[in-house]
C-alpha cells in the first residue's frame, strides 16, 4: 500500500513539471538526436541558394527553419529522434513548393532530402512522402532500430527492453532462459554482441551517460518501456564519436509528449499461488513478482511546452 502511495507521489510530482520550462535537445546530444540535410536544384540542374527550408514535428507541430546556401545545401542539426515523423518543406519565390511527409528520424540518424524546384507557383505545392525503409547512406556502421510500438506490444520478461536487442544479427544472450535482472550494481544483463563481453557494452538514454560506474558492465538506470519511444543498437563500425566500449552502443531515446494527453495505468502479477505445477515436481517453484506503474504524455501547444513522465516499481 505504501509503495502504492509512492507512485501516486510520484506521478504528481511530474505533472508539476509540465509547468517547467520546456528542454530542446542539445547539440551536443549527438548520439540521440538527428539530422535532416540536402541539396535544392531546378530542373535544369541549377543549384537554389536562399531557399527557405522548414521541418515540421508532427507530433508537436514544433518548426525548425533555416535556408540554403550559395551552393543550395541545407543542414538542421539535433531534432528529436524519438521515433520523430517530420515534414520537410522547401519553397522559394518562383517555384513550386515542395513537401516531404513523414520523414522519420532514429538516434543518430543523417537523413538526406533533397528537392527539385520546378518553376511556377508558390501556391503550388508538390508533395511526396519518404519511403518507410531508408538506405543509409552517410556512414557504415552496422545498427538496428526497435520502435517504440514494438517495445510496448511485444512479450517480455521482467519488463527489460534489453531482451528486445537480441532481436539484432549478433546480439545474443549469454545466459540462455535467463532474464535479466535490472539495472545498477546488483542488476543483471546478459546481452552480449559479436562474441563480445557483456561488459563492453555502452548505454545512453537521451545522449545522457547511464552506465553503472561500480560495476561498469550494466545500465544505471532501467528505463521503464512505457517511457522509451525507440532505441537503436549500433554494433560495430561506429564513429569514434561515441567511444567508451568496444561493443555495441545502446541508445535509448524517451517519449517527450504531444499535442494530445495520453497516459496509462499497470500492475503485471506473476505469483506461484496461480501457476501450475510440473507433472514430475511435488510442489511448485516460489515466485512472487509485481511490476507496476504508470505514464502520461500532455502538451500545453500555445506555449509549447511538451512533457512525458513514468513511473515503474517492482516487488
Amino acid at each position: 500500500m505504501r509503495t502504492r502511495c509512492l507512485v501516486l507521489l510520484t506521478l504528481g510530482v511530474c505533472l508539476l513539471c509540465v509547468l517547467g520550462p520546456a528542454a530542446r535537445p542539445a547539440h551536443g546530444q549527438a548520439a540521440t538526436t538527428g539530422v535532416i540535410l540536402g541539396t535544392v536544384t531546378d530542373q535544369t540542374g541549377g543549384v537554389v541558394p536562399d531557399a527557405d527550408v522548414t521541418v515540421t514535428e508532427v507530433a508537436t507541430g514544433i518548426k525548425h527553419n533555416t535556408k540554403t546556401d550559395a551552393e543550395g545545401r541545407y543542414e538542421i542539426l539535433a531534432l528529436p529522434s524519438n521515433e520523430a515523423h517530420m515534414n520537410v518543406t522547401l519553397s522559394k519565390q518562383g517555384f513550386e513548393t515542395f513537401v516531404s511527409q513523414d520523414v522519420i528520424i532514429d538516434p543518430s540518424s543523417r537523413v538526406r532530402v533533397n528537392a527539385v524546384l520546378r518553376v511556377g507557383a508558390a501556391q503550388t505545392e508538390v508533395t511526396v512522402t519518404a519511403a518507410a525503409v531508408q538506405v543509409n547512406t552517410q556512414s557504415g556502421e552496422s545498427s538496428d532500430v526497435v520502435a517504440g510500438e514494438e517495445v510496448a506490444t511485444l512479450q517480455l520478461n521482467g519488463r527489460d527492453w534489453r531482451d528486445l536487442s537480441k532481436l539484432s544479427p549478433g546480439v545474443y544472450d549469454e545466459n540462455t532462459g535467463m532474464a535479466s535482472r535490472g539495472g545498477g550494481l546488483n542488476g543483471g544483463n546478459n546481452v552480449s554482441t559479436n562474441g563480445l563481453d557483456t561488459s563492453q557494452n555502452m548505454y545512453t538514454t537521451d545522449g545522457a551517460y547511464n552506465m553503472n560506474t561500480g560495476s561498469m558492465g550494466n545500465e544505471n538506470v532501467l528505463q521503464p518501456i512505457d517511457s522509451i519511444s525507440e532505441f537503436k543498437v549500433i554494433k560495430d563500425n561506429y564513429s569514434a564519436r561515441y567511444g567508451f566500449a568496444g561493443g555495441a552502443q545502446f541508445m535509448v531515446a524517451t517519449k517527450s509528449g504531444t499535442k494530445e494527453f495520453h497516459g496509462n495505468a499497470y500492475d503485471y502479477l506473476r505469483n506461484d499461488a496461480v501457476d501450475a505445477r510440473n507433472f514430475f515436481t511435488p510442489t511448485t517453484p516460489t515466485l512472487k513478482q509485481n511490476i507496476f506503474g504508470g505514464s502520461f504524455e500532455v502538451g500545453v501547444v500555445g506555449v509549447k511546452k511538451f512533457r512525458a513522465s513514468t513511473a515503474s516499481l517492482q516487488r
